[in-house]
């Protein structure tokens, strides 16, 4: 696909890889793109977010405590249906998408 064309001038990261490698994507991000504090950027991940009303009690204290974050990555599998994953697979195979699979929790650059 297209984006694989120009991919050295790419930055992908995934909301997983976020979550549970906050470290490394924020290394990741401040070598890569010149940013400046790195402490400041470190507190932010594990504050939820302004749409935290949204997350339940569970969800909030896992973001606050940084711990169990696994625990934020498969939560979505409860809530979607076998049809709902046969759906989502069909796209990402005509977009030819292979970072993601729609049965699998974690992005492919997780898994290696």
């Amino acid at each position: 696909p297209a984006l694989r064309e120009n991919a050295e001038s790419w930055l992908t990261l995934t909301y997983e890889e976020t979550v549970l490698q906050p470290d490394r994507v924020i290394e990741l991000l401040v070598t890569r793109l010149n940013l400046p504090s790195r402490a400041r950027m470190g507190r932010q991940c594990s504050r939820p977010s302004r749409v935290a009303r949204k997350s339940n009690i569970q969800t909030q204290q896992l973001l606050a405590s940084g711990k169990n974050r696994e625990q934020l990555i498969q939560k979505w599998q409860k809530q979607v249906s076998e049809s709902d994953l046969v759906s989502v697979q069909r796209i990402l195979d005509i977009f030819a998408i292979d970072l993601y699979s729609a049965n699998q929790v974690l992005p492919a650059s997780l898994r290696t």
